[in-house]
Parts: structure tokens; sequence; C-alpha cells
């Protein structure tokens, strides 16, 4: 008798093997599933936040618009003057600004609310694209008006960049910043290539820059809308808190302490 149960365990011993491997195999599948769609929901987490998909939606477009109108504007003053050297003033306008204004622009997006400096500026390249559009329509012959609007234009620039930084913590919680990070880098990227490539073909379709200075008006003016839809989390939470010691027993229902 102890012998036939040895061999019936002997026989059966590798089916029990065999299931024990399956079932490990199995769990390990299911877990690395598992873990799989949590690091792929994970990465778009800073998506499920309005505020943050607002603003990338509001940057892409002015990023898009901001390199469309650059091929637009270098096109437009070889035209008039015919000289290389106005192709590099007029870089020069827009990039100098940033040099001479950085401590400013810096100190001013720590002092002030930044949605509202963010607002600001979009609303300045939405007035710098009306300024080309009109300066266009108007078929000048002179490179100066144009010169005027690029240093405008580089002040706004000098303002944005660091505001915008500044501006995107306080859009997601701390945990998913660097998510947002990345997002908000792959979008300027994409919007650093695109734009050149749609300001390019719209100046060749419609033969002029008009067409790139209208559709650079219209994407600031959407950026602007945008932009003002964005509600900070620092605000939501002093909001909440707001809320919360109204809410205490230790307040009276007009919010003032008894």
């Amino acid at each position: 008798m102890p012998l036939k149960i040895e061999v019936s365990w002997s026989k059966s011993a590798p089916h029990f093997s065999s299931f024990s491997s399956c079932a490990y195999s199995f769990c390990g599948k299911v877990i690395g599933d598992g873990q799989s769609r949590e690091s792929k929901t994970s990465a778009r987490v800073a998506f499920h936040y309005p505020g943050f998909v607002r603003f990338q939606l509001a940057r892409f477009c002015i990023v898009t618009s901001t390199e469309m109108q650059s091929v637009a504007v270098g096109w437009q003053v070889y035209e008039i003057t015919r000289r290389p050297l106005d192709l590099g003033l007029a870089g020069l306008a827009q990039f100098l600004p940033g040099i001479l204004l950085f401590l400013v622009a810096g100190h001013a997006a720590d002092r002030f609310e930044r949605r509202k400096l963010i607002v600001l500026c979009y609303s300045g390249f939405a007035l710098c694209s009306a300024l080309l559009l009109f300066l266009s329509l108007r078929g000048i012959h002179t490179v100066y008006p144009i010169y005027i609007v690029l240093v405008f234009l580089g002040v706004v620039r000098s303002l944005t960049g660091p505001v915008s930084r500044a501006l995107l913590p306080q859009l997601v919680p701390e945990e998913y910043f660097p998510s947002a990070i990345a997002w908000a880098s792959s979008v300027f990227q994409f919007a650093t290539i695109l734009g050149p490539s749609l300001g390019g073909v719209a100046y060749a379709a419609f033969r002029g820059p008009s067409a790139v200075y209208a559709l650079g008006l219209v994407a600031a003016t959407f950026a602007v809308f945008s932009t003002l839809r964005i509600k900070t989390q620092s605000s939501q939470r002093r909001a909440s808190r707001s809320l919360a010691r109204r809410s205490s027993p230790d307040y009276g229902t007009s919010g003032t302490k008894r």
C-alpha cells in the first residue's frame, strides 16, 4: 500500500508542477498587464486636469502662430528691401528685448498673478498679429513700422517664457508635475516644427503674408479665451479652505467668526 501511494504521487507530481507553472505564469501576466495599464494611465494623468489642457491648447496656438509669422515677416521684409541684412535685423528686433528684459520678466512672474500675466501676454500676441495684418493690407513700402511691431513682439515674448514656466506648477498636483513637464515640452516642440511649415504653405497659397497674419490673429484670440477659463490649483485650494472655514462650527452663517 505505501508503494502504491508513492507511485501514485510520483505520477501526479509532474501534473502538479505543470499546474503551478501555469498559475505563476498567468498571475505574472495579469500583474504585468495591470502595471502596464497603470503606467500608461499615469503618463497621461496631467490631461485629467482641465487647466493644464486649456493651457497647452493656448500655448500650442501661440507658439504655432508665432513661428508662422516669423516666416511671413522674413519674406515680407525681404520682398520690400531685397537686402539679406534686413532679415537679420528682423530677428534681432524680436530677440533683443528678451536679452535686456529677462530679469524684469522673472521678477514679474514671481510678483504678480501668473494667469493674468499670461492672458495679458497672449493679448499682446493678438495685438501684434492685428498690427502686422493692418500693415500688410495697407501695402507699406518701408520696413520700419514692421520693426516697431517686432520689438513689441519681442517684449511680449520675453515676458511669456518665464510666466509660462511659473504657471505650470499651479495647474497640476506636485506628484504629477514630471508628466506635465514632459507633455508641455512635447507640445512646444511639435508647435515649433509645425509653425514654419504652415506659415510657408499659407504664404505660398495666398501669395502674401496677410493670410498668415490673419491665422495668427485667430490663433492668438483663441489662446486668450482658453487661458481666461483656466483655474489654477492654488486658487482652488484657497477656495476650498475658505469654504471649510465658513462651514466650521466656529464661524457663523455669514462667514464671520463667532
